[in-house]
């Protein structure tokens, strides 16, 4: 483990001293934010919002699949 005098330990990703939140994985100390993925907290993908009209239209044809399936029995 690297070490200020014996006390501090530095981040073994970018060597300032760990202070805080200090994250150890084999010994050795991270900042949170050293070992987090620059993605961390992003959707994987975008759905575009849907308007007003397209809720309607959505519920409209799904009406129409369950009045059509009440009339098949």
């Amino acid at each position: 483990m690297n070490t200020t005098g014996k006390t501090m330990p530095l981040c073994g990703y970018c060597g300032r001293p760990a202070i805080g939140f200090v994250i150890y994985h084999f010994g050795i100390a991270y900042h949170e934010e050293c070992i987090r993925s620059p993605d961390y907290g992003k959707q994987a993908y975008q759905i575009p919002p849907l308007s007003a009209e397209q809720v309607r239209q959505i519920v409209r044809e799904e009406l129409a699949l369950l009045s059509s399936e009440v009339s098949k029995k």
